[in-house]
């Protein structure tokens, strides 16, 4: 009797049969994505230092700080 192949199997067959390169390929990409994702943080909190004095002094922080809701800029 053949064994059969379910649909998850047929899912992970990519997975289970990349090459070392486009494993690495993956992770450079994700870590791409992080670095472009610090970059905006730090441009986000230079801005409201900028814009209010401190991050603290935001409009967003601010009404958290009271328990409102964030309010965007």
């Amino acid at each position: 009797m053949a064994a059969s192949v379910t649909l998850p199997d047929l899912a992970l067959a990519p997975v289970l049969n990349a090459s070392v390169a486009d494993t690495q390929a993956v992770l450079r990409g994700l870590m791409n994505g992080l670095g472009y994702q610090t970059d905006n943080i730090t441009v986000g909190t230079r801005h409201a230092i900028g814009w209010f004095g401190s991050v603290g002094n935001a409009p967003g922080v601010q009404a958290v700080r009271r328990g409102s809701s964030y309010v965007g800029h």
